[in-house]
């Protein structure tokens, strides 16, 4: 039943404190064809919404607006692609050479939506008309590219021969800050490395083995202000971001043996050992490093494993604390803190700092991880106060933070006072998937990654908050983008003044009023049994009246769930589309009537009545012309009852059963005589 009604009622009616709502905006696959895999490794956001996101691909990589990109003679390429607030592909494009292992590992935007892009790639890499890496030897070699918003290139920089090991796919870094200054990291093989694709830079590897850490500071023109290159054994900067003081944070991991501990604490400034009051374990070891804006050490917080440890997520809250996430094996020492791994020899951790560097706590969450390091980000998400991660498990479900994890992807919200999982938002389907960035941008949360084709016999597509990104079966490993919005605390969009949900006879009735509606095409209640999953159960046509205006759509089929959430899709005529917050009714107990059997067959049924209040009531059967065959007084003391009725001789038809009382109509139901 649908009515509208106009009322003066301006109350905001508000989302359950308790309940968290997530709206899937997109799911998008980039197919790759012929014998390689197209994989996302990172993406960000632009201050308009936007989405950038990069990786690399081999054969041929296919976006839905019909680009289709080539790798060259067949070599794994760079990728890189631009998407609209719908997820629509704005452009996408690729660069490289002719030899394989050629990607992109990290990607920022300034404030000006220009894009940098950092990874790797090999001799004579083509960038459109820009050339770098010119020499025939082989290794990975670094870049750093900058585009415009349009996807043209405005400069290029590479001949960094970055270390690449078994251990990591990700070693190079990047962050732009509110000045659009870019910080650069990464590590560089060999003990003297002359750069002449990086402004004939020399490079001088002062630590104790092949590769050695770097941070640089430059400029929008890639103009080099300030380095940062201490004496470290084997190391590698995995993240990059900054706190509101335009300092910078660090995190990555070192080989913790006596010369690498000795060469950090001189970097640290203060003694540095392990918790047995040793140098060195022979492992790597996880660090988190925090410098001013000029790259002068301000701190630096290491922390020691019975077997490797490393740290890869990195984000940074309002107040500037600091949330570190990774992987350890057997125990960890961190902070004041021992962390212990279960049953499986590879555990999560995450851990948090205040600005000053003092450890707050550190939380194991006992689940058997890939030995990759893309697998584990966080991003911090100041426009409602909420921290987000990304894990990838392996093949078989797991329990992570109590919460079972079924399909490999596992979005979580974390809370930031003690580092528990609130929430988790995974694929419901069997493909393995691998969510490897991750980027905020006003409660929109953005996930790249790829996943596994998979055989027949298999789930035919992933499937995300009801999103589906289909499958074929046998051909490589495709991309995938995928971007949610946390509906918790939306304001109310505007035009709408008020949303309500309550339990009424025979249903719930949903309202929302509008004020001054502009170009709305129409309205979609939308109804969730779990305040995460929505499934549309009403359209409602716009008035687009510009006076107050309410909207009132009753939902009747209540099974499944003691709480039922709803909200309202707006679809503008532009193609537009916003959400009103989410809004609870809880059915417990709630009050029914109901009419049994319908159609009636022989003039009787029964009136059932649960947890209706006490009085006295009016019954009236109506014909379709308004005509009363019957009208009798109801006297109910309360609570449940079955009221039987009889009918007199009435021809076959349809019928309308109204029960009144003192404040009006309480129950409408249509009535069929057979």
């Amino acid at each position: 039943m649908k009515k509208k009604l106009l009322i003066l009622l301006l109350a905001v009616t508000s989302l359950s404190a308790m309940a968290q709502t997530y709206h899937g905006h997109f799911l998008k696959k980039i197919t790759a064809t012929g014998y390689g895999p197209a994989q996302f490794k990172c993406v960000a956001y632009d201050k308009r919404g936007n989405l950038y996101a990069a990786g690399g691909f081999k054969d041929t990589a296919l976006f839905d607006n019909g680009t289709k990109l080539v790798s060259t003679e067949g070599s794994e390429d760079i990728i890189i692609a631009k998407f609209d607030r719908k997820g629509k592909t704005i452009w996408a494009k690729k660069a490289g050479g002719k030899q394989d292992i050629e990607s992109a590992h990290d990607i920022a935007v300034d404030s000006n939506n220009n894009v940098y892009v950092v990874g790797f790639a090999q001799a004579k890499a083509k960038f459109d008309n820009f050339l770098i890496n010119q020499d025939t030897a082989a290794g990975e070699h670094g870049f750093l590219a900058k585009l415009d918003s349009n996807g043209k290139y405005q400069w290029v920089k590479g001949g960094l021969a970055f270390e690449y090991n078994s251990y990591t796919a990700k070693q190079t870094s990047l962050y732009v800050d509110k000045n659009n200054n870019l910080f650069f990291g990464g590590s560089i093989t060999n003990q003297v490395v002359k750069l002449p694709y990086f402004d004939s830079l020399t490079f001088t590897n002062i630590g104790c083995c092949n590769s050695n850490v770097f941070l640089w500071k430059m400029d929008a023109n890639g103009k080099l202000l300030a380095r940062f290159e201490p004496a470290l054994n084997f190391d590698f900067i995995t993240g990059i971001t900054g706190d509101s003081k335009g300092n910078i944070i660090v995190v990555g991991a070192y080989t913790s043996d006596t010369a690498a501990d000795r060469a950090l604490q001189i970097v640290a400034g203060t003694p540095i050992k392990n918790a047995k009051g040793i140098y060195g374990t022979a492992y790597n070891s996880g660090y988190t490093l925090k410098l001013d804006n000029n790259l002068k050490t301000l701190w630096i917080k290491p922390n020691w494993g019975t077997t490797n440890s490393v740290l890869n997520g990195l984000a940074v809250d309002s107040l500037d604390n600091i949330y570190v996430g990774g992987t350890y094996g057997d125990t960890l020492q961190i902070g004041n803190t021992k962390l212990i791994t279960g049953e499986h020899s590879n555990n999560i951790y995450y851990a948090k700092y205040n600005s000053a560097g003092n450890f707050q706590w550190a939380k194991s969450y006992g689940a058997f991880t890939e030995y990759g390091y893309d697998a584990y980000k966080l991003a911090y998400d100041k426009s409602n106060d909420k921290l987000w991660a990304t894990i990838h498990t392996i093949t078989y479900p797991i329990v992570f933070s109590g919460i079972n994890i079924n399909h490999n992807l596992a979005i979580c919200e974390m809370n930031k006072t003690n580092g528990a999982i609130t929430n988790i938002i995974q694929n419901t389907t069997d493909p393995e998937v691998k969510a490897v960035g991750l980027a905020v941008w006003k409660k929109n949360v953005a996930v790249v990654g790829s996943y596994l084709t998979g055989f027949p016999g298999q789930d035919s597509a992933v499937v995300i908050l009801g999103l589906k990104a289909p499958i074929t079966y046998n051909e490589p490993e495709d991309a995938f983008i995928f971007e949610f919005t946390d509906t918790t605390t939306l304001p109310l969009p505007v035009g709408i003044v008020a949303v309500k949900a309550y339990a009424k006879q025979g249903g719930i009735n949903v309202e929302w009023t509008s004020e001054k509606e502009t170009n709305i095409a129409y309205y979609e209640v939308e109804k969730s049994l779990n305040g995460i999953s929505f499934n549309r159960i009403a359209t409602v046509k716009a008035t687009n009246t510009n006076s107050i205006f309410t909207y009132s759509n009753m939902d009747d089929a209540l099974i499944g769930s003691a709480n039922l959430y709803y909200r309202i899709k707006i679809v503008r005529k532009d193609g537009i589309v916003k959400y009103t917050p989410v809004v609870s009714v809880s059915t417990a107990n709630r009050a029914t009537i109901k009419v049994y059997p319908n159609p009636v067959t022989n003039n009787t049924f029964s009136l059932l009545l649960t947890n209706v209040e006490k009085g006295s009531y009016n019954l009236s059967i109506t014909n379709s012309l308004g005509r009363n065959i019957l009208m009798q007084p109801i006297n109910h003391q309360g609570g449940s009852a079955n009221e039987r009725i009889v009918l007199p001789a009435t021809a076959k038809g349809i019928y309308f059963v109204q029960l009144n009382n003192a404040k009006g109509s309480v129950y409408t139901q249509q009535l069929l005589i057979q």
